[in-house]
């Protein structure tokens, strides 16, 4: 990974970059400074300093995260190709539970009322 800082075009300023050694699919999410993204290949989920760009913590999967995340009250949650849906705490990246599916997550999960919604390459809806 590395991170760099400089300017797109004349006068466009980029605040930085970070590069993964994998495919970013995962639309990213921004809360309490810090932004959350996947990486496709690498297997990994991303915090970094919204500020910065400097990486908090990075939480490492069995396959690739194509899965854009969810947060609530303190709760990262994402889905893997390895038939997880994981939940983080935000702060520290450390597993609070995953929850095994019976194929591929590439759907992004959606949290309401207490309640983590997500699909599968099951053919299946969970809550």
């Amino acid at each position: 990974m590395k991170l760099e800082k400089t300017t797109i075009g004349t006068g466009s300023p980029l605040k930085w970059k970070f590069e993964t050694k994998g495919k970013i699919f995962s639309s990213p999410v921004v809360l309490d400074r810090l932004v959350y993204f996947g990486s496709f290949f690498e297997n990994y989920l991303y915090a970094l300093d919204v500020k910065t760009g400097e990486e908090k913590w990075k939480f490492e999967t069995g396959d690739s995260v194509a899965s854009s995340p969810a947060v609530s009250e303190g709760i990262v949650y994402f889905g893997s190709s390895d038939e997880h849906l994981y939940a983080l705490d935000v702060k520290t990246g450390a597993e609070q539970w995953k929850f095994k599916t019976e194929n591929t997550i590439y759907s992004s999960p959606t949290v309401s009322d207490g309640v983590v919604y997500f699909g599968s390459k099951d053919n299946h809806l969970y809550a």
